[in-house]
């Protein structure tokens, strides 16, 4: 019985899909799917700060949840990384 892979290693991941495609992924393949892997987590963090912070199960007043949700925003204001994954080249300044 073949083994399953382990989606939490980007090994396995590649070696996916290499052998699906029937051909070595690219360096610039390679830059997106860990850049789409590090937007998912920045998503996941997101979504699970704002239901710990904002659950209508909390009782917290008004005010409170609008702090709790602007001290948010603050913190999920970007994507995180130096540049966007796979988006723009080194050489330009703009990003």
């Amino acid at each position: 019985m073949a083994k399953k892979p382990d989606w939490s290693k980007i090994e396995d991941v590649f070696a996916f899909l290499e052998k699906k495609n029937g051909r070595a992924l690219s360096d610039g393949e390679k830059e997106l799917i860990l850049g789409q892997r590090q937007i998912n987590r920045r998503f996941y963090e997101a979504i699970s700060a704002i239901l710990e912070n904002a659950s209508p199960s909390k009782q917290f007043d008004k005010r409170s949840n609008a702090q709790s949700l602007a001290a948010i925003k603050k913190d999920f204001q970007s994507v995180p990384g130096e540049r966007p994954p796979g988006c723009a080249s080194d050489a330009d300044p703009k990003v």
